[in-house]
């Protein structure tokens, strides 16, 4: 009777150490997933702040190719 009590004991302890395991690896993994996904994020902001720099740029060459000049295009 020893023996059993001291063998579901230890697969006891066992199950407490692989799920301990598995949490902190879930865990981590939840962790990287949330450092790529603000990097994308971050990636998507740079990019949408690219996108509207070159459509400011272009909205003033084509201003200044129709003769506007900055007095005009600030009323």
């Amino acid at each position: 009777m020893q023996g059993l009590k001291a063998q579901a004991q230890v697969q006891a302890d066992l199950s407490r150490e692989v799920l301990a395991s598995r949490a902190a690896e879930l865990q981590l993994r939840k962790e990287n997933e949330d450092r790529h996904f603000m990097l994308r994020m971050r990636e998507i902001d740079l990019k949408a702040k690219e996108l509207r720099h070159k459509q400011i740029i272009e909205e003033a060459r084509l201003m200044s190719s129709m003769s506007f000049d900055k007095a005009d295009v600030m009323e």
